[in-house]
């Protein structure tokens, strides 16, 4: 067994004294300055190295024999030269110069870098070096939310409370408590006129949720804004267009508890003439029994269908990068209900329970 071991360690031995070094340093052909980082391989092998700061380079346990060192560095001409190692622990010095290539040289370096502005980070950096209170809900926020429209993301901000429409949807944001004539609204930074030719207010459920990049709420003033921001502002910040093709979609669906066991009573209203005969017929014809359509009579009973959301947006650029383009939209279709205690919808069976004589004693 020993005599194993030692035969393994001359082995051993004998293959480091086999392998050479290849050390020198890399300069400019012209300007004589040394080359950082250039780098240096051996071909047909894993072996290679790398300039240092002052041009030098080192690449060890190169096998003895004949091999091809290429030198190769951004702008300048890769070049290859034929080494030779000897066997025993051979140490070979090779100066090297590198010659640029003209047709080739660059001349200037640009680095570009693109902050996510949808990000949580990005969000908590804004309010932490904003100059007024402030709050901003992250586009990846308003992604994970069911929210469809730009009057429900807001509602999830602090000090926020919103005026509905006779639909129970949001529609104007109040901030700190004052009107929302007080507030005004931005996209982008830029004040926006209001769709109302009474009102300079604008409705927020307009805007799709899916076109915000995030959404910032000014709670104080600044000398920069302007003097109708009383109570606030609401800066609507929007998506770029995206660098290539992006389809982002929502869908929810449910049912209300309410409507369980509470059907409604309804009619088909696709049968209803909208027209009476004389605006159909003009001034001399003679009505008809037949020609007054009963389906306003003709109640029945039935169960709402599920709630359903749903929202979409896509987005491109074209003509080189140089037109973008970003659509978004909305649906939504929803029951409500609610309980009350002072109407009670079953008169019906509420009239049902009282006698003849109760009926007479009301006069």
């Amino acid at each position: 067994m020993k005599h194993i071991l030692l035969i393994i360690v001359c082995l051993l031995v004998s293959f480091q004294a086999s392998a050479g070094t290849i050390k020198g340093r890399a300069t400019d052909a012209l300007t004589g300055q040394p080359v950082i980082g250039a780098t240096l391989l051996i071909e047909n092998t894993k072996l290679h190295g790398v300039s240092g700061l002052d041009g030098s380079y080192t690449i060890k346990n190169v096998p003895a024999g004949t091999h091809k060192l290429r030198i190769s560095y951004v702008s300048y001409r890769t070049i290859t030269r034929d080494v030779v190692v000897e066997s025993i622990e051979h140490v070979l010095t090779l100066d090297l110069t590198l010659e640029t290539e003209n047709d080739r040289q660059i001349t200037e370096v640009t680095v570009r870098a693109k902050r996510d502005g949808s990000s949580d980070r990005t969000a908590r950096d804004l309010e932490r070096n904003a100059l007024q209170v402030t709050n901003i809900v992250s586009g990846r926020s308003i992604e994970l939310s069911p929210d469809l429209t730009v009057a429900n993301v807001i509602q999830r901000v602090s000090g926020i409370s919103i005026e509905r429409n006779s639909n129970g949807d949001g529609q104007y944001a109040i901030l700190r408590g004052m009107d929302k004539r007080y507030n005004y609204t931005l996209v982008n930074g830029v004040k926006i006129p209001s769709p109302d030719n009474r009102y300079r207010y604008v409705p927020l459920d307009i805007f799709p949720s899916e076109l915000l990049d995030r959404l910032e709420v000014y709670k104080t003033l600044t000398p920069s804004m302007e003097g109708d921001a009383v109570g606030g502002a609401i800066n609507m910040v929007m998506r770029d267009a995206p660098d290539r093709l992006t389809v982002l979609a929502n869908l929810s669906t449910g049912f209300s508890e309410l409507f369980f066991n509470r059907p409604f009573v309804s009619f088909n209203t696709k049968n209803i003439a909208f027209q009476s005969p004389y605006e159909q017929f003009g001034n001399q014809y003679s009505a008809k029994p037949a020609d007054f359509n009963k389906a306003s009579s003709t109640y029945s009973r039935h169960n709402p269908p599920p709630n359903l959301l749903g929202s979409f947006a896509i987005g491109n650029r074209f003509l080189n990068q140089r037109l973008g383009i970003m659509l978004a939209g909305s649906f939504q279709n929803t029951f409500r209900g609610s309980n009350s205690l002072f109407f009670n919808g079953d008169v019906v069976d509420t009239l049902r329970g009282i006698s003849v004589l109760d009926i007479e004693g009301v006069e």
